[in-house]
This record gives C-alpha cells, sequence and structure tokens, in this order.
C-alpha cells in the first residue's frame, strides 16, 4: 500500500491561498493588457489646457495688459455692449491685447454655430481678421434679430447655416457661400476648437456673457460705459 503523504493543515491552506492570489493577479494582468491595447488603438482628445488657444486676438500682442473678453454671438447682452467694446478697442489697441474667446451658452439655440463660423473666418478666410468684421455683422441689431431663439424655432441647423448664417460670412469674409458649407462639414477642426473654446470658460468658472478679465482678475461689475473702460485701462496704462 502506497500512503500519500499529507500536509499540515497551515501548509495546504498556504498553498490554496496563493494559487487563489496568483489567479487574481493573472486575471488582472490580462484585463489590463486588453483594456490597454484598446486604448492604444482608440482616438484621443486632448485636454484644452492653454490659455492663449481657442481665441481670437488683437492690438498690442505684446502688452503687460491682457483683456479678456467673454462673449456669446447669439447673445444680446453682448450685442448691446459691441459698440463700447469696439471703442474701447479702438481708443486702446496700441496699449492694451484685446482676447476675444466666445462662450456659445446652450440657451442661445445656434450660438455654437456661430461659434463654429467665426472659427471657420478665422482659418480659411484670406485674412484671418475677418473674424473680427464677423463680429461686427453678427452683432448688427437685424442681423442678430434673425437668430433669436423666438425666430429660429422651427428651423433646422442646416437652414439656419445656409439661409442666414452663410451671408453673415460672405459679407464679412472671402469665403463663398459654397465653400462656408463645405467647410463646416469637413473640418472637423472647427467644431473640436468651438468645443474646446466652452471647456476653455468652463475651466476657469466662466458661466455668462459678457464676462471680462483684466490680466487673468474677474472684473465683476462697473465696466457699463466708455468711461468705465476708460478709467479702469488709464490707471494700468499709465504706469508703463
Amino acid at each position: 500500500m502506497h500512503l500519500t503523504p499529507k500536509l499540515p493543515h497551515s501548509a495546504a491552506s498556504f498553498t490554496m491561498s496563493s494559487l487563489c492570489q496568483i489567479c487574481i493577479v493573472l486575471f488582472f494582468s490580462v484585463l489590463v493588457s486588453v483594456v490597454s491595447s484598446q486604448a492604444a488603438t482608440e482616438p484621443t482628445t486632448p485636454i484644452p489646457i492653454s490659455a492663449s488657444s481657442f481665441s481670437f486676438a488683437r492690438g498690442a500682442m505684446s502688452s503687460d495688459i491682457v483683456v479678456d473678453m467673454w462673449i456669446d454671438l447669439g447673445c444680446s447682452d453682448c450685442m448691446n455692449d459691441w459698440p463700447t467694446l469696439e471703442e474701447v478697442y479702438a481708443s486702446y489697441q496700441n496699449k492694451v491685447k484685446f482676447v476675444y474667446r466666445l462662450l456659445p451658452l446652450p440657451y442661445h439655440q445656434f450660438a455654437f454655430l456661430l461659434a463654429k463660423s467665426a472659427a471657420c473666418v478665422a482659418v480659411h478666410s484670406a485674412d484671418a481678421d475677418d473674424v473680427f468684421d464677423f463680429f461686427n455683422t453678427v452683432y448688427d441689431p437685424p442681423n442678430q434679430a434673425l437668430i433669436y431663439n423666438s425666430v429660429t424655432a422651427d428651423m433646422s441647423y442646416n437652414s439656419v447655416m445656409e439661409d442666414i448664417v452663410s451671408k453673415f460670412v460672405t459679407n464679412s469674409s472671402s469665403i463663398t457661400a459654397e465653400d462656408y458649407v463645405k467647410f463646416m462639414a469637413e473640418d472637423y477642426d472647427l467644431e473640436s476648437n468651438t468645443r474646446y473654446g466652452f471647456k476653455n470658460a468652463a475651466i476657469r468658472g466662466i458661466y455668462a456673457t459678457p464676462t471680462f478679465t483684466v490680466n487673468g482678475v474677474t472684473v465683476q461689475s462697473g465696466l457699463d460705459s466708455f468711461e468705465d473702460w476708460q478709467e479702469m485701462l488709464d490707471s494700468l496704462t499709465n504706469e508703463l
């Protein structure tokens, strides 16, 4: 008779426990390998962390004074402030850097379309500064009235783009109506950069338009007139 030697109870328990642990480790190793392999084949989206990306700048580009203007092209409050903001730019363009950041608010039905169209003008027009002519066109009160929620409530995205916004684009840039529709459909960077602009606002806690920051500091109120801007900017530029 052959007798099979028996392991001590503690040794048997240790062996079974060790085998279980090894199996668990192997299982998770394989799982991580499969997930990593899938992730490597999927496209990734960069995180919008740049303070300068996805915006439109003009003025004294090397100035130590930087005014960021968070605006929505579908916002009537921004439209009302726009003439003052243009006057401010005209008066301080040689002393101050002005950065315009688009924040298409979700309750303005076609604000994202307008923001994406601005990116289209900046990228595809013969002169990138045509984007500011596009701003002027969109903020012209009769044009702004064409894109109010109440007016466009029963219109499709493509109808608003082709029947209304395309005219804004062709009137302010070198882009033809046909090319505009093509760029909007085929240039995905326009879509992604417009989204990043929105995300940049979210990262910084900006939730309303217009909002202004001066050298990174949010100005909560008190910039209602050109004189208000003049008082603030003169106090800063006189120190240069």
